[in-house]
């Protein structure tokens, strides 16, 4: 089947990959970059999608998705181009008038595909490693670390197996040089006679309060903010350090683990919303005062 003689009707490719000549394999889906510029010598996108339509109809059908795929990485966002494909097939339906199991072909593959970019487009925005650093920093035992770094690592190994394909392998090695870190500095330790059976015990024996979240985490502000001896604050330290203690030691009334976020945002000057009321505030500067 061949195209007819008439000039498609084009869609509005944002990139349009073509090669010149001499980059040619032997694939045949190279769209020549001298069959997409006019008399003028400047590209023009109407030669463009006729150009397409010419191998979309001149190829068999199993090599359609290749050609596609093959398309789609060439240019930096393939689902935008994937979405204008698929608009100047609808554009140019009539080219396809002879041979309906083509066409229907060409918009199973595109949707694939479009899965396929938007899945990966997901995952690596889903994942944050700068966001499982911090996590390690609340977490008291080596045990507790390592075990999250072989969870994200494994999530990460099962999606580039779900979906055929490697996109994660940056974030993964950043992972395992994070284990490689942390089984360093446990030999250091194992070497020195240093364990860190202290951080684990404080991690696993918390103490449980039994007044509000809010209530309790204020008295540490006070102590920081509050209420001085001699010019200084009773407790120096910052909200991070503060928080990093808190959440180690500490459960609340309902017998779990605080949320160093709450925490954080309770210490923080600027948030006096999130701390109680005056009424509400156990009035720890009596004992100082």
């Amino acid at each position: 089947m061949t195209l007819l003689k008439i000039n498609a009707i084009p869609s509005p490719f944002a990139e349009h990959p073509t090669s010149d000549s001499i980059n040619l394999d032997a694939s045949g889906f190279h769209i020549l970059s001298t069959d997409t510029v006019n008399n003028e010598g400047q590209f023009d996108l109407s030669l463009y999608a006729n150009a397409l339509l010419e191998k979309l109809l001149e190829f068999r059908k199993s090599k359609l998705k290749p050609f596609i795929e093959f398309h789609c990485a060439l240019v930096q966002d393939p689902v935008c181009w994937l979405n204008k494909l698929e608009k100047l097939i609808e554009l140019n339906y009539n080219q396809f008038s002879e041979e309906q199991p083509r066409i229907h072909k060409l918009y199973a593959v595109i949707e694939t595909l479009r899965e396929k970019e938007q899945n990966l487009k997901s995952e690596e925005k889903e994942f944050d490693f700068k966001k499982l650093k911090k996590q390690l920093l609340f977490l008291g035992s080596t045990i507790e670390k390592h075990a999250l770094l072989i969870e994200a690592k494994t999530d990460l190994l099962q999606s580039n197996i779900l979906n055929h394909s490697e996109p994660n392998e940056k974030n993964i090695k950043l992972i395992e040089l994070e284990i490689q870190k942390i089984e360093e500095i446990k030999k250091l330790q194992a070497n020195s006679g240093l364990q860190d059976q202290v951080q684990t015990s404080l991690t696993l024996d918390r103490l449980r309060f039994n007044c509000n979240i809010n209530q309790f985490v204020d008295m540490f502000y006070n102590l920081q903010n509050d209420i001085y001896i001699d010019g200084k604050p009773i407790l120096e330290g910052t909200p991070e350090q503060i928080t990093d203690i808190l959440v180690k030691c500490f459960l609340d009334k309902e017998g779990r683990p605080l949320s160093p976020k709450t925490v954080k945002t309770i210490l923080y000057p600027s948030k006096e919303e999130k701390r109680p009321k005056s009424d509400s505030r156990l009035p720890v500067e009596k004992y100082f005062l």
